[in-house]
């Protein structure tokens, strides 16, 4: 017997037929090849689906706050309409009630008569309307508008300290 003749034919089942595929051979196929394909596609379907499903949640979450910003800021702005009002209905009977008429008491229902216009006009607007006037004017008149912005602050500090001023002096009399 030859040496040639020990040797396995070709497609006869033995280990040449076995060997797994190597990256040189494309032609040959490892019996896991198909599957591993499969599962590929398979991991790429789910993450695709679940991107998807990120994107949707992403999207009513930032719905849902655009919502819910939108209610907060409308009921501020009606909390501040509220407010003008009742600063006008003071104002006009602090002026009616004077009795001594002039210059204070013009300007006090003067002050009554903006602040009344001012509670009309907010009332009226959606506050992103509001928000981008007050841009508006801040572009057309930034002295002006930083002017009013100090102010509105001052008189709010002012405010605030006068209603919790005679708070704390009652508690401390007691």
């Amino acid at each position: 017997m030859t040496y040639h003749e020990n040797l396995p034919s070709a497609g006869s089942g033995t280990a040449e037929s076995r060997a797994p595929a190597s990256p040189e051979d494309p032609g040959r196929h490892s019996p896991g090849t198909s599957e591993q394909t499969s599962t590929a596609d398979t991991a790429k379907d789910e993450a695709s689906k679940v991107a998807g499903e990120a994107r949707r949640q992403v999207r009513d979450l930032t719905g849902r706050t655009r919502d819910q910003l939108t209610s907060q800021t409308r009921h501020q702005k009606d909390r501040a309409v509220d407010g003008l009002r009742a600063l006008s209905e003071e104002l006009r009977s602090m002026a009616s009630s004077s009795s001594q008429p002039g210059m204070a008491g013009d300007l006090t229902q003067e002050a009554a008569g903006r602040a009344d216009d001012l509670a009309g006009w907010l009332a009226t607007r959606e506050p992103t309307e509001v928000i981008e006037e007050v841009r508006r004017f801040a572009r057309q008149r930034p002295g002006m508008f930083l002017a009013l912005a100090a102010g509105a602050g001052v008189l709010a500090g002012r405010l605030t300290r006068g209603m919790t001023q005679p708070a704390t002096e009652q508690d401390g009399s007691s």
